[in-house]
């Protein structure tokens, strides 16, 4: 499993997370999220669900998501961890995500669609991770992250969708 060192901190990555049918399933949800019950703040981005999906979704393939994310995040910490927030990202032509920190012990990302992996998290501003379907990045949350911006024609092509949680350690 890669992990990368940068300066204090250490991301962590994997790839083939999910099974096909358990990553097709979020996407839907996370479509039908974004279609039915859309974030209306100047502060979010637009096609950005809520963060409640882990509590909003109780089916098997959200408690296997919840399986995989945790399995993944044991090979690396040696704490337990809880989820506080999930939401689902879906990029579209024209929007543009800034960079921005979460207040979490981690961040992770899982990269449910992306045609194109150059398209994948932007950290700080020194560097790209790949966003390769189907495959989780983790990170320090208050490290300062975005989604890489695409260019119309890209976007246009390039229904990026991704599934992002915070997780802590459990308070002992």
């Amino acid at each position: 499993m890669p992990q990368l060192n940068f300066g204090n901190y250490t991301l962590y990555t994997k790839s083939d997370i999910l099974t096909d049918d358990v990553r097709l399933k979020l996407i839907d949800d996370i479509e039908f999220e974004a279609k039915t019950r859309p974030v209306l703040e100047d502060s979010i981005p637009p096609l950005q669900t809520f963060p409640d999906l882990l509590k909003k979704y109780t089916t098997p393939h959200w408690e296997s998501y919840k399986e995989s994310i945790l399995k993944f995040t044991s090979e690396y910490i040696d704490s337990e961890l809880v989820f506080d927030k999930t939401w689902g990202n879906i990029s579209i032509p024209n929007q543009l995500y800034p960079m921005h920190s979460h207040t979490s012990d981690f961040s992770v990302v899982l990269y449910l669609q992306n045609l194109y992996p150059v398209y994948g998290t932007h950290i700080r501003e020194d560097f790209i991770i790949p966003g390769l379907q189907n495959s989780v990045l983790m990170f320090n949350g208050e490290l300062d992250h975005c989604i890489v911006n695409m260019p119309h024609i890209i976007s246009s092509r390039n229904r990026r969708i991704s599934l992002v949680c915070n997780l802590n350690y459990v308070k002992k």
